[in-house]
């Protein structure tokens, strides 16, 4: 439990230290014109794994966003028709889970902490996560926080992860690999492609062209490369379809 507080004290002052920081809230803003690329391009690939996962109606789903820190994601679930009833959103950051209740009082939010989610088991048809592994550390925490997940999963559900599989520039976050995903949800079917390019090179590509930006974020196949994208590091979206065991 020290190692698991340590690494949460640690993360909490990492997020708080962004919040200061007014280059942060520059780059993640939809106004910026690579990060709304980024916005735009996942998106399109989220709707397109949950039609072939065959989810296409979330009225009646229980979601859970683990580390949903000011609630835009599970905005955007409502959006695609997901009820605010059935949508909980989990981060460790107080602040935050204040600022998304001020933006919608109508979603459910908790305090809590990713390896030990106050949830009962098989409770969740949807559990999301976007950009918090990387954020963790330590790799016992990141196993413990896994099988959180697919605790909470009902034995049909679905998990959708959007991370860095590369992130060679900062220390306060670790990119995640397909071998460890595997390893990380063993027992799941996964489906995984890299969809988008990582911030940096996004804000240097999308100034050149949008169409350059598109192309390298993984639409063209290369025959020698384990999943269709060129060989940029990028952002790997994951879809973990149904449990196997």
């Amino acid at each position: 439990m020290a190692l698991i507080r340590s690494e949460e004290e640690r993360i909490v002052a990492e997020f708080r230290r962004r919040d200061k920081d007014r280059r942060y809230s520059d780059r993640y803003s939809i106004f910026t014109p690579s990060h709304l690329f980024l916005v735009q391009g996942r998106e399109r690939y989220l709707l397109r794994f949950l039609a072939e996962a065959r989810v296409r109606e979330l009225a009646q789903a229980r979601i859970l966003d683990v580390g949903c820190g000011s609630g835009q994601e599970l905005g955007r679930f409502a959006f695609y028709g997901a009820s605010r009833a059935n949508m909980v959103g989990l981060d460790l950051e107080r602040d935050r889970l204040a600022r998304a209740t001020q933006a919608d009082r109508d979603l459910r939010l908790v305090q809590g902490n990713a390896a030990a989610l106050p949830f009962r088991s098989a409770s969740f048809d949807l559990v999301v996560q976007f950009t918090v592994f990387s954020s963790i550390l330590d790799r016992g925490i990141r196993q413990r926080a896994a099988r959180e997940m697919v605790r909470v999963l009902k034995g049909d559900g679905h998990i959708l992860w959007y991370d860095y599989w590369i992130n060679p520039v900062n220390p306060n976050a670790k990119g995640i690999g397909l071998r460890e995903f595997r390893a990380l949800f063993e027992g799941c079917r996964v489906r995984a492609r890299r969809v988008t390019l990582v911030p940096p090179i996004a804000r240097v590509t999308v100034r050149l062209s949008w169409l350059v930006s598109s192309l390298s974020a993984g639409s063209i196949p290369l025959p020698a490369h384990p999943l269709p994208s060129l060989d940029l590091p990028g952002v790997m979206w994951v879809v973990s379809l149904k449990r196997t065991g």
